[in-house]
Order: structure tokens, then sequence, then C-alpha cells
């Protein structure tokens, strides 16, 4: 059964999983809990805060809904599971907004006492972590769910974010929020007074107005997120069910009224699971035939993007490592930072962070050095 489902542990049995991971956070605990306190006060504290209340509400943009073990309907499925707003990703039992856990894993698991690893530990550019986004489905919901966060984020890089309401007791709100589909609900702010969620995402929309009349010359993509966003911020006030084929929770809600209204919990999780389904028989799949769904993209378009990531980034040279090396018998690996071909003592890493030259060509170079293609030659 769908309850049943909670249970499955693919890593092993249950308590063999909870004894080793209360290992690891004992032996990581001191340094980690240091480094934590550390990076609460440094890493990305301007940003952290300015940031935040568009986090918490942004769920009424881009949330995916959810059913609850009550019945309840949630505009989130990952919201109602955060803890915290700045953590380490479950290393201290926590599931933060921000995770900072790409801090943690050059120290414990990546650095191999190579100091070249350390040293990103202090790289002026790091990697912002915001665990708080569902899956979306809908275009138009993916497409706002990352553009507005982008243009926020640019006004905040520039220093022009006029002072933001700040929330108080955020995992609160943010939980108030994603509970109340009628985005009725008022959250408290520091200072007193108390504010929506549409009230919070229209304040960063004028700022991001403001910030993009000051700039003629800023791409027509940031205008068009900037239309769009205010476009579903006017229906989600006036006619949220307008928005059915646009945004995930208003399409989920919708599916749920018409076939699961009145049935019991079993029937209407199943329901909010398939709609998730990429096959045809998913739920939104079947809404996409039916044209109610606002496509953004082209299916060309798309294809195009899954094979072709943007130039300059490690996913460019990774995916030409993996293409040049999948059909041979060698075995070949890869994370976020290397490329790793063969195994044992003969592995060869590629660092990705390390290449210069062109990646079809280093792809090939590495072939040509392997130890086993020497040995056929």
């Amino acid at each position: 059964t769908v309850r049943e489902l909670a249970t499955d542990v693919p890593t092993g049995p249950p308590w063999l999983e909870s004894l080793l991971t209360t290992a690891a956070r004992i032996v990581a605990g001191p340094l980690s809990t240091l480094l934590l306190i550390v990076l609460w006060f440094t890493a990305f504290a301007r940003i952290r805060r300015e940031l935040t209340p568009f986090l918490i509400s942004r769920p009424i943009v881009s949330g995916s809904g959810m059913i609850d073990d009550q019945g309840s309907f949630h505009l989130s499925d990952k919201a109602p599971a955060m803890s915290c707003l700045t953590g380490l990703g479950g290393w201290l039992g926590s599931r933060p907004i921000y995770c900072l856990v790409n801090f943690l894993k050059p120290v414990f698991a990546e650095s191999r006492l190579v100091w070249q690893q350390y040293r990103r530990l202090f790289a002026p550019r790091q990697r912002l972590q915001i665990a708080l986004g569902d899956s979306n489905l809908a275009d138009a919901a993916e497409y706002l769910r990352v553009g507005t966060t982008m243009l926020v984020l640019d006004v905040i890089e520039a220093g022009e974010m006029p002072s933001v309401p700040r929330v108080r007791r955020p995992i609160r709100s943010l939980r108030a929020i994603c509970s109340d589909p009628t985005l009725a609900a008022r959250i408290p702010l520091a200072g007193g007074g108390s504010a929506t969620a549409l009230e919070i995402q229209r304040f960063y929309l004028e700022a991001c107005r403001r910030f993009l009349e000051r700039r003629p010359d800023a791409p027509a993509e940031a205008r068009d997120v900037l239309r769009r966003w205010e476009d579903v911020l006017d229906m989600l006030t006036d006619d949220p069910q307008g928005l059915v084929g646009t945004l995930d929770w208003v399409t989920k809600q919708f599916v749920l009224d018409k076939a699961g209204r009145g049935a019991a919990w079993e029937v209407r999780k199943k329901i909010d699971i398939r709609y998730h389904e990429l096959s045809p028989q998913g739920y939104f799949q079947r809404l996409r035939t039916t044209g109610i769904v606002l496509d953004i993209l082209e299916r060309a378009e798309i294809d195009h993007a899954r094979r072709n990531p943007p130039l300059g980034t490690p996913a460019t040279v990774r995916g030409r490592y993996i293409r040049e090396w999948a059909a041979d018998e060698e075995l070949i690996s890869a994370n976020w930072h290397a490329v790793y071909l063969g195994q044992g003592r003969e592995c060869k890493v590629v660092r990705l962070d390390q290449v210069h030259a062109r990646p079809a060509e280093q792809a090939a170079d590495q072939r040509k050095r392997s130890p086993r293609n020497s040995d056929r030659n």
C-alpha cells in the first residue's frame, strides 16, 4: 500500500542505517558543529537575510502540492519537511533551507588529501545551495521558480534590494503559508505587523521591476520573467482556477477536486503521486494532451538542452568524457568535481576545475594513455 512505501529502506535494514548514521554524526559532530557556527556568520549572510522572505513565500508560485498523512492539502511537498534555515543537510539531523554541506564535503569526503580541494573552501565564488524547491512538471512554474530567484539574487548582489520585510519564525511561517491554499494566511513580521505570501511576493516583484527599469540593456528574458510573474500574482489574487495547467499546486488541487473529492485518503494520495508520473498514464501528462497545459518550450528545444549542457561549464566536460568512454570496457564514473577513468591503482582522475584543453581532445588523449588501451596496441 501507499503507507508501506515509507517503511522501505533501499540501503538496508532501518536499524543498521540508523546505527551507521548515528556513528558518523558522533565522529564528525565536533568539527561539523564548529564549521556550522563559522558558516552561520560568514557564508552568504547578507544574501540569506534578504532572500529568506522571498523563498518562504515562493511556494505560492512554484509549489507542486501535496496531500499529507492527515489528508490536508499543502502548496509544497518539500516545505513541511524543512526544520531550520541554515544547516549541513543531515549531518546534524537537520533539513535546512540553505544547505551548506558543500563546504563540509571537501573536509570529510572529497579532499583525499589534495590541497586544491581544501583551497576551494576559501574561493571568493561559492555555490549557494537552496534546498527548498519542488520539482515542477508545469513549464511556467519551473520557469518562474528559477527565473524569479535569479532576478532577486541579481538585485541583492547589486546592492539594490530595499529593506526587506523580515519574517519572524521563518520555518513556522513557511508551514503556515503552505498549509493554506486560500493564500489568506498572514505571517508575523519582525517589528510588528504581518503580511501574506502574495504581499511579500509583490514586494520582491516591485524591487525587481525598479532594478530592470534602471537597466535598459537587460536581457529580454528577464523582462519576460517579470511579466509572467506579475500575471501569475494577479491571477492568484483574482482567479486562481485560471492557473490550472500553469502552476502545479493549482493544477493538482483541480485534479484532486475532480477525481478524488470525498474519496478515502489512500485514493487521494494515489492521485497525488500519479500526478507526477512521467509516463503517458501520469495525470499531468494526460492533462497535457487536452491542451490545458501552458507549455513554454518546444519539444525540439527540450531535446537539444538535454544533449547540450551550457558551454564553459563542468557539465560540458563531464558529458563529453562520458560520451567518449561510454562504449569502452573501461569503467568510468563522475561526480560534480571529477571524472574517474578506470579503477584501482590504474584509475585516472580528471578534475573538472582544472581542465583547460578542449574536452573532446582531452578525452581522446586519456583514452590513448589508458593502460588497457596500451595493452591492446
